[in-house]
C-alpha cells in the first residue's frame, strides 16, 4: 500500500508537465495547421478555394498567386501618385526593425547594468517604476506622443521612431539586471584594480560577458518589430515598411489583390524573412541565457 501511494504521488509530481506538454503540443499542431492551410491556399485559384477550401488544391496548383501579390503587394504614398513595392518596404522594415531593436535592447541593458552594479538610491527607484509599469500600462498616450514627435522635429524619420523604442520599461529590464546583479565580480575588480574604467568595464567584460543575451533580446524585438505595422503607419508615411503594406494589402479592394488566395500569398511573402532570420538564429532564440565569465 505504501508503495502504491509512493507512485501515486509520483505520477501528480509529474502530471503539471505533462499538462504544459500536452498544451504545447496543441498549440504546436495549430500552428502548423494553420501554416499548411495557408500554403495549400496560396496556390489555388478562386474556384478551387471555393470547391474545396480545406485541403490541397486539385488540379493544378497556381504558384503564380505569389508573382500577382509581389506585384501588387504596393502602399500608394502622397495622394496615389507615387507607390511603394515590396522591395522597398522590405529595406525600410530592415531599417525600422533592426534600429529599433539594437536601441530597445540597449537602453534596458545600460540601465540594468548602472542599477544592478552600482548602489545608488535612485536605482531602486529606476527598478520600482519598471515592475509598477508592468502592472499598470501606459494607454492613451498617443496623441501627445505624435505632437512631441513633429515638435522635436522628428516625425516620419527613422531616427525618431528608434529613439522611441530606447526605453528601460519593460521585462528586459528585470532580465538583465537580474543577469548583472548575479554575475560574480573577480573580473571587473581585477580591472578595475588595473586601472580601468567604468565604461571600459562595462564596453569590455560585462557587455560582451552578457552578449549571448543581448543578440536573443535583440531578436526577438527584431521580429516583434518587423511584424509591427502600426507605428511605421503613424510615425512613417513617407517609409512604409513590409508589416504596414500587409496591413493595406489585406483591405485593398482591387479585384486581384481581393482574391483570399492572394491575400494568403501575400501574407507568406512576408512570412519569408521572418522564417529565415528564425533558421539562421534558432539556437540563439531556444538556447540559454544564462550568463558566465569564471572558469575554474
Amino acid at each position: 500500500m505504501k508503495h502504491f501511494g509512493e507512485k501515486i504521488k509520483k505520477i501528480a509530481s509529474k502530471l503539471p508537465v505533462l499538462l504544459l506538454f500536452l498544451l504545447m503540443a496543441a498549440y504546436f499542431l495549430l500552428v502548423l495547421f494553420l501554416l499548411v492551410w495557408g500554403l495549400s491556399v496560396s496556390v489555388k485559384s478562386v474556384a478551387q478555394f471555393r470547391a474545396t477550401p480545406i485541403g490541397f488544391p486539385e488540379g493544378e496548383w497556381h504558384f503564380e498567386n505569389y508573382l500577382d501579390a509581389f506585384k501588387t503587394f504596393n502602399v500608394p504614398l502622397h495622394g496615389g501618385r507615387t507607390e511603394i513595392g515590396l522591395l522597398a518596404q522590405y529595406g525600410y522594415s530592415l531599417l525600422y526593425a533592426v534600429g529599433g531593436a539594437f536601441f530597445g535592447t540597449l537602453v534596458p541593458c545600460v540601465t540594468a547594468y548602472a542599477t544592478a552594479r552600482f548602489p545608488f538610491r535612485f536605482g531602486k527607484i529606476v527598478y520600482a517604476i519598471v515592475v509598477i509599469s508592468l502592472g499598470f500600462p501606459i494607454v492613451g498616450a498617443l496623441p501627445s506622443q505624435l505632437r512631441m514627435m513633429s515638435l522635436l522635429g522628428l516625425y516620419d524619420s527613422f531616427f525618431g521612431v528608434w529613439l522611441m523604442q530606447a526605453s528601460f520599461l519593460g521585462v528586459y529590464f528585470l532580465i538583465f539586471h537580474a543577469t548583472y546583479a548575479g554575475a560574480p565580480k573577480d573580473i571587473s575588480e581585477a580591472a578595475e584594480i588595473d586601472g580601468a574604467g567604468n565604461l571600459r568595464v562595462f564596453l569590455e567584460i560585462a557587455l560582451p560577458l552578457s552578449g549571448k543575451l543581448f543578440f536573443t533580446v535583440m531578436l526577438i524585438k527584431f521580429i516583434g518589430y518587423w511584424n509591427d505595422y502600426q507605428t511605421p503607419m503613424l510615425f512613417l508615411p513617407s517609409f512604409p515598411t513590409a508589416a504596414y503594406g500587409m496591413y493595406y494589402f489585406f483591405f485593398d479592394t482591387r479585384t486581384t489583390s481581393a482574391w483570399p488566395t492572394m491575400k494568403i500569398a501575400g501574407a507568406l511573402l512576408l512570412l519569408i524573412p521572418v522564417f529565415v532570420v528564425f533558421l539562421c538564429f534558432q539556437k540563439r532564440l531556444v538556447g540559454d541565457l544564462m550568463l558566465g565569465g569564471i572558469k575554474e
